[in-house]
């Protein structure tokens, strides 16, 4: 008797292990066909969301709700052709914000990368300085509060267009204005998180910002996004400025033109 209610504890033992074993590589194929899927499949929002993840899991960033950042108003920024701004963002809340600017005033008008009411990033170049002869390109996609983004934003003097992009794919919404024959060359200093005299402060966080005076093609802004927000900085000739703004504000090109922050800013977990 003894012997029999042995066995059968041992196979009910038996089964509950063998029950859990099984439990625990269905999960994992379920993983790994999870993985192979995402893989396979680019345009899977649950991939990009993944991806997007994997892009951001490392590093620091720059935080701001009233705060900025100034570069300065030296020559290389005066940029009259081609232009390329590529960032990373994480807007806190749907506002007015100026993420890189180059704008003092309403007659000291260069350039500038906003987030709008609506969630939307906007592109604004300026040829005279007043913004009589400007135009306005916002995104397409809206931008997701409390998630990072890539946006990149750019004009081509050659061309005479404008482009911008989102998580390295084309996001051409609407286009106001004349697009100007070349940008305007104005004394602004170049400030991230708000516009030179502190007007439109922008409320998140910003990583990542590179600067080119020179237009990028979609296959460049692609690179960029997958390279993540601190990817290792290629070579170009037309890079003026790269702020990972990682633990700092200095600038990791070989211009060195490092920041100087602007009242309490924060430096924030990227992953955060």
């Amino acid at each position: 008797m003894q012997k029999m209610l042995f066995s059968i504890l041992m196979l009910v033992l038996m089964t509950l292990v063998g029950c859990e074993v099984e439990q625990n590589n269905e999960q994992i194929i379920v993983e790994d066909n999870k993985v192979i899927e995402n893989i396979e499949s680019n345009n899977d929002p649950s991939f990009q969301e993944e991806n997007e993840q994997n892009l951001i899991s490392q590093g620091t960033s720059f935080k701001t709700n009233s705060d900025g950042i100034v570069i300065g108003n030296q020559d290389l920024f005066n940029i009259d052709k081609s232009l390329t701004i590529s960032l990373w963002a994480k807007p806190e809340v749907d506002h007015i914000g100026s993420m890189v600017s180059k704008i003092l005033g309403p007659s000291d008008q260069s350039y500038g990368l906003f987030v709008m009411t609506g969630s939307k990033a906007m592109l604004w170049i300026s040829e005279d300085g007043k913004g009589k002869v400007r135009s306005r390109l916002t995104s397409k996609h809206n931008l997701e509060l409390n998630q990072w983004q890539h946006i990149v934003a750019v004009y081509n003097y050659e061309s005479r267009t404008v482009n911008m992009y989102m998580n390295g794919e084309p996001s051409y919404g609407e286009l106001e204005g004349v697009i100007p024959e070349q940008l305007y060359l104005g004394t602004a200093s170049l400030v991230f998180g708000q516009e030179t005299d502190g007007a439109y402060p922008y409320k998140g966080n910003l990583a990542g910002i590179k600067i080119f005076n020179k237009a990028l093609n979609q296959e460049e802004v692609k690179k960029l996004y997958e390279e993540g927000v601190f990817g290792e900085m290629q070579e170009d000739n037309n890079l003026i400025g790269y702020w990972p703004l990682k633990e700092n504000f200095e600038d990791q090109s070989k211009y060195k033109n490092h920041g100087t922050p602007i009242g309490a800013v924060e430096i924030e977990n990227v992953g955060q």
